[in-house]
């Protein structure tokens, strides 16, 4: 939004003198940056847990910002976590275990995508954190895309009911 301000010439400064002649500026405001999982800026606050093979675009909106987001391994194994970043931008990649003790991390350099692969001795919570590169990149505009995989535990089986005989042909 553009505002415009003018002071005409029948303004007085504080000794009674008026404007010479009229003042005009003007001043245009920005968007504030939306991120969907906003507030996710600390472990407290780590949005998820995220579903393994699913895709989730976010941003870093400024200097400070950072995106926590968490995931839950339900079996040992596997932990693949991706993070596509706009060309122009340097965001790295990190990874936590449920005690919030560094595990792994990505840092490619500017619009390189970033992979951390853990393989995680125990099931539990583990955190993602994303952040620009020494709080120099961010972008209010362009987001960045976090997926990944890991270990997820099947829903039980449910069976209901009893057989007495079963023939099979």
């Amino acid at each position: 939004t553009t505002y415009t301000a003018a002071i005409t010439t029948g303004v007085k400064d504080l000794s009674g003198n008026a404007m010479a002649s009229n003042y005009t500026w003007s001043f245009t405001t920005m968007t504030p940056c939306t991120d969907a999982y906003e507030p996710n800026d600390s472990f407290n606050t780590a949005y998820g847990p995220l579903t393994s093979g699913n895709s989730y675009n976010g941003k870093i909106c400024s200097a400070t910002d950072v995106d926590y987001f968490k995931i839950t391994a339900g079996n040992m194994g596997m932990i693949s976590v991706t993070l596509s970043v706009p060309s122009d931008k340097d965001y790295d990649l990190e990874l936590y275990n449920s005690s919030r003790s560094f595990v792994g991390i990505s840092n490619e350099g500017t619009g390189g995508t970033e992979t951390i692969t853990y393989n995680a001795s125990i099931s539990g919570t583990y955190y993602i954190y994303v952040y620009g590169f020494d709080g120099l990149y961010y972008d209010e505009i362009q987001t960045y895309t976090l997926s990944g995989t890991w270990p997820t535990v099947p829903p039980p089986l449910v069976t209901t009911g009893s057989a007495t005989s079963v023939t099979l042909s």
